[in-house]
C-alpha cells in the first residue's frame, strides 16, 4: 500500500496536505496562517509583505496519461462554486511525484470555469494545451526558489529579461489583474495564442521559475463577474440583481466585443486548419469567381476579407444558388456543432451577426479619427454611426469601403472589411451595380433590402473584385469584345479601286455609299480613286447601349488595300471578309502585328522643351486667359459626350435619372477633389461649378458646408 492510500478518508488526506503547503512555504520565510473552523473558501493564509494571499489547496493521485488531472472544485457538501472575492491561488499537490502547482485563481475562476486541470509534472506534455500549467509548477518565489532536478525544461527565469516577449505577453494576457503589465509588455508582440507563445519554454534550458507569489494580486477585483453574488449582499447572482442598474459604458462594450471577436476568430482559425486545411484553395478560387485566380500573395492583405469569407460564409455544398440569410458557411457551421453548446451568448451572436449581416459598400460620410465614422450604405441607403479606432486613424471622408457591419450591444462596428479603401472615383461602379440589382428586384415589387445583398452578394463580391484587380493588379488592355489588344495591319494588293470599295463598303453598317464617298478622291471621271473608311458592326455585345462599334478602319488607295484592327481574332475575320468579298481581286500581301508596348517603344519621343516652352507662353496673361476659356469649353461640352458607364447617355441626359444623376455627382466630386488638375499645363483648374449649373446641380459643399466654387489658379 502507498503511503497516501493509509489516511482513512479525503477529509484526512486534504489536512495533511495542507500541512506540506503550509511547511513549504514557511520553509520560503513566507508567514503562513490557518483560518479558525471551516467556513472559509480558502484553506491557507500567506501573509507576505503588505500582501496577503489567500490559499485553496488541492491535491491528485489520478494519472491519466502523461499527467495527472487535479479538480478545482469544492467538496460535496458545498453548494457554492469558489468566486474570485474568495480565493487568489489554487495550490495543486501531485501527490506521487511531489510537485506543487501554483496556479493563479484568475486562470481557472475567469470567463471560462475550468474545473479540472491537466499537470504534467513526469513527461513532457504531447498536446500544447498541457502547458498552460507547467509554468507554475514550484513557483514559490526568490525566496527559496526550487530547480527540479533533471527537469530543465520547465523551468522559467525569475527575471523578465531573460524570456521572449511573446511569453511574457502571454502570461500578461491571462494574469489579468495581477499587476505586471507596466514592464512595456505594450509594445511587445503579440502571439496569436497562449499556447503557442508557451512552446518557448522548452528551449529556457538554465533559468528557474519565476516568483508567482510576488505578482499575486492580494486585493479584491474591481470589477465583479456576471455570475458572482451580488455586492449588495441579495444572494443573487450579479448578473441577475444590480448588474443591469448600471449600464455600460461604450467604451467598454466595444472592447468586450472586441476581446471576444479576436478570441472567437483565433479558435476559428485553428478550428479550420485541423479541419479544413485542404480546402483553402477551393475557397480562395470561389471567393474570386474564376477557377485560376490570381496567387493571394500578389494581392496585398486579401486575408483582411477573404479569410472572414472563409470562416464564416463559405459552402461548397450548399445546393440552393444564393445564400439565405442566417445561413452558416460549412466551416461556422462545423465549428458551431463541435462546441456543443459551450458557445458564449457573445460568441453565438457575433457567429450569427456574420451570416446574417451582408457585406455591402460604404460611403465615409463624416470621420473621427481614432473614434467612429459614419457611414453611408451606397446600395440599400441609411447612415450608420460605427465604432471604429484603427481604420478611422487612415480614412478619408469620400473613400468608400467594401466590408460588414455588425451590431454588438446596441453598437454598430465595422466586422470585416476589404484591406483597402476604394477611391471615390470608383464610387460610379457601385452605382451602375445598384441599378442592375433594383431592376431585378423590381420584377418582384419590392425596394432593394439588406436580404438581397445577402442573395446577390456573388454579384456585389464580382464588383470589389474587379475593382480590387483594376487598382492593383497590372491593367489588361482589351477591346470591347474582351479580346487582348494586339494592333494588326493587313496589306492586300487589289486591282480596281472602285470594284474594292463597292465589294466593301457593306461592312460599314448603318453608313450609306454616299456618305462614304463624301471624302473620297475621284478622278477625272468620277470613278473612286482613294476612300477610308470604319468597319463597323451594329450594337454592342458588352455596352446595349451602344448602337453600334467600330471594329478597325479600311482604307482604298489605288491598288493598296490596307485594314487597321486593335486584336488577333478580328484580324482573322476581316481577313476572311476581304478575301470572300474580293476573291481573286484581293491578294493577301502581309499582316504586321504590334502590342501596345511596342508600339509605345516605337512611338517617337516628345522634346521635354516642349512642355517648357507651354509653361513659359502661360506666363502671358492674355495666352493664360485664352488657355483658360478654350479649356473651360472643352470641359463644358463633356455634358454632351456620350459616356459608357452612363450605359451611353451624355451627362446632359443622365442627370434626368436619379440614378444617372448620382453618378453624374460622383465624376464630378472626383474631379473637383483636383484629380486631373495635373492634366492641364500651368496649374490651370477648370471651373467645374459652372459645369454643374449647366446641369442644373447643387454646387459643391466642402467640409464645413459651404459651397465651394472651384477658382482659376493663377500664377504662382
Amino acid at each position: 500500500m502507498k503511503y497516501w492510500e493509509k489516511f482513512s478518508s479525503l477529509k484526512e488526506r486534504g489536512e495533511w496536505v495542507e500541512l506540506r503547503f503550509m511547511t513549504e512555504a514557511a520553509g520560503r520565510c513566507f508567514a503562513v496562517c490557518k483560518p479558525w473552523g471551516d467556513c472559509r473558501a480558502y484553506d491557507v493564509g500567506i501573509d507576505h509583505g503588505p500582501n496577503f494571499l489567500r490559499v485553496q489547496v488541492k491535491s491528485t493521485t489520478y494519472r491519466r496519461g502523461d499527467g495527472y488531472c487535479c479538480q478545482l472544485l469544492p467538496n460535496h457538501g458545498k453548494k457554492q462554486d469558489y468566486t474570485l472575492e474568495q480565493i487568489d491561488l489554487f495550490a495543486a499537490y501531485v501527490i506521487p511525484v511531489n510537485a506543487w502547482y501554483l496556479i493563479p485563481a484568475s486562470l481557472v475562476l475567469g470567463d471560462r470555469r475550468i474545473t479540472c486541470v491537466m499537470l504534467s509534472p513526469v513527461v513532457p506534455p504531447t498536446k500544447k494545451k498541457s502547458y498552460c500549467y507547467e509554468c507554475y509548477r514550484e513557483a514559490w518565489g526568490p525566496g527559496g526558489c526550487l530547480q527540479r532536478a533533471g527537469g530543465s525544461w520547465l523551468g522559467m527565469g525569475d527575471s523578465f529579461a531573460r524570456f521572449p516577449a511573446a511569453v511574457l505577453w502571454g502570461l500578461a494576457s491571462l494574469a489579468g489583474p495581477f499587476g505586471f503589465a507596466q514592464g512595456g509588455l505594450a509594445n511587445a508582440p503579440v502571439p496569436t495564442s497562449f499556447l503557442s507563445a508557451v512552446g518557448h519554454l522548452r528551449s529556457c534550458d538554465s533559468a528557474r521559475p519565476y516568483s508567482i507569489l510576488t505578482l499575486m494580486r492580494s486585493h479584491p477585483r474591481e470589477k465583479t463577474g456576471r455570475n458572482d453574488p451580488c455586492p449588495c449582499g441579495s444572494a443573487k447572482k450579479y448578473k441577475h440583481c444590480c448588474l443591469a442598474a448600471q449600464p455600460l459604458s461604450e467604451q467598454s462594450v466595444w472592447q468586450r466585443q472586441n476581446d471576444v471577436s479576436e478570441r472567437l476568430t483565433a479558435d476559428l482559425l485553428r478550428f479550420a486548419e485541423r479541419q479544413f486545411g485542404d480546402d483553402l484553395f477551393d475557397a480562395w478560387c470561389d471567393f474570386n469567381l474564376e477557377d485560376c485566380p490570381p496567387p493571394i500573395d500578389q494581392v496585398r492583405d486579401e486575408g483582411n476579407i477573404f479569410m472572414p469569407y472563409f470562416l464564416f460564409l463559405w459552402d461548397p455544398e450548399r445546393i440552393s444558388r444564393w445564400r439565405r440569410p442566417g445561413e452558416e458557411g460549412l466551416v461556422a457551421s462545423s465549428f458551431r456543432l463541435a462546441q456543443k453548446g459551450q458557445l458564449t451568448e457573445m460568441e453565438s451572436h457575433l457567429l450569427a451577426q456574420a451570416a446574417t449581416q451582408p457585406l455591402s459598400f460604404y460611403e465615409v460620410v463624416r470621420c473621427t479619427p481614432g473614434d467612429r465614422m459614419t457611414l453611408r450604405d451606397i446600395l440599400i441607403g441609411g447612415e450608420t454611426e460605427v465604432i471604429e479606432h484603427t481604420a478611422t486613424l487612415s480614412i478619408e471622408e469620400g473613400e468608400i469601403i467594401y466590408g460588414q457591419l455588425w451590431n454588438m450591444a446596441g453598437l454598430d462596428v465595422l466586422g470585416c472589411s476589404a484591406p483597402f479603401r476604394i477611391p471615390s472615383r470608383k464610387l460610379a461602379d457601385v452605382l451602375v451595380l445598384r441599378k442592375k440589382l433594383r431592376k431585378k428586384v423590381a420584377k418582384r415589387r419590392q425596394e432593394l433590402s439588406a436580404a438581397d445583398l445577402i442573395r446577390y452578394e456573388d454579384d456585389i463580391r464580382e464588383i470589389y473584385l474587379n475593382v480590387r484587380d483594376a487598382l492593383h493588379l497590372p491593367p489588361r488592355l482589351a477591346n470591347t469584345d474582351g479580346d487582348p489588344l494586339q494592333f494588326h495591319t493587313l496589306t492586300f494588293q487589289i486591282g480596281s479601286p472602285g470594284v474594292a470599295f463597292e465589294a466593301l463598303a457593306p461592312l460599314a453598317w448603318g453608313q450609306s455609299k454616299e456618305d462614304l464617298l463624301s471624302n473620297a478622291e475621284l478622278d477625272d471621271d468620277g470613278a473612286v480613286r482613294s476612300v477610308a473608311f470604319e468597319w463597323i458592326k451594329k450594337g454592342n455585345r458588352k455596352i446595349e447601349a451602344w448602337d453600334n462599334t467600330i471594329l478597325g478602319h479600311i482604307k482604298i488607295s489605288g491598288q493598296t488595300l490596307t485594314a487597321d484592327v486593335n486584336s488577333e481574332k478580328r484580324a482573322e475575320k476581316l481577313h476572311k471578309e476581304i478575301e470572300k468579298r474580293l476573291g481573286i481581286l484581293a491578294v493577301h500581301q502581309s499582316t504586321k502585328a504590334q502590342t501596345p508596348e511596342e508600339m509605345l517603344k516605337n512611338a517617337p519621343k516628345q522634346a521635354t522643351h516642349k512642355v517648357d516652352e507651354t509653361e513659359e507662353i502661360l506666363r502671358d496673361p492674355e495666352a493664360r486667359k485664352q488657355w483658360q476659356k478654350m479649356l473651360q469649353r472643352q470641359v463644358e461640352g463633356w455634358i454632351h459626350t456620350k459616356i459608357p458607364i452612363l450605359g451611353g447617355k451624355t451627362p446632359l441626359q443622365a442627370v434626368l435619372d436619379p440614378d444617372g444623376k448620382e453618378i453624374v455627382e460622383a465624376l464630378l466630386r472626383e474631379w473637383e477633389r483636383g484629380g486631373d488638375a495635373r492634366a492641364f499645363p500651368g496649374n490651370i483648374r477648370p471651373d467645374i461649378g459652372a459645369v454643374r449649373r449647366l446641369l442644373n446641380l447643387a454646387p459643391a459643399q466642402a467640409a464645413n458646408g459651404n459651397s465651394v466654387g472651384v477658382a482659376v489658379v493663377e500664377n504662382p
